[in-house]
């Protein structure tokens, strides 16, 4: 059973906690801790290094992330979803621009 950790920050800004957290992220043994990350406000120029952490997670889980919108580019909300990298129903995604 993995061990779960949740990360709170106030936001993505330029600092050197913001900096600690994305490295931290990419370190973290994925086969062995689920990690959760609570932002208080989804802003700062960091933000969209955040977002390209899905992409790395699917990989380990052997599916695809299929994104729509994130705030961190504008969008109303971060909306997006895991499908299984062999399902049948990932054919109808190939054409959506990853983003």
């Amino acid at each position: 059973m993995k061990k779960s950790i949740l990360l709170f920050s106030q936001a993505m800004e330029l600092g050197g906690v913001e900096r600690s957290l994305l490295g931290l992220l990419g370190a973290v043994d994925y086969e062995r801790f689920e990690v959760d990350v609570f932002l208080m406000r989804h802003s700062g120029e960091l933000l969209p290094y955040l977002c390209r952490t899905n992409y790395f997670l699917a990989e380990l889980m052997h599916a695809k992330l299929i994104r729509t919108q994130t705030e961190a580019l504008g969008g109303s909300c971060c909306d997006y979803w895991y499908v299984g990298d062999k399902s049948p129903a990932l054919e109808q995604y190939r054409e959506l621009e990853q983003i």
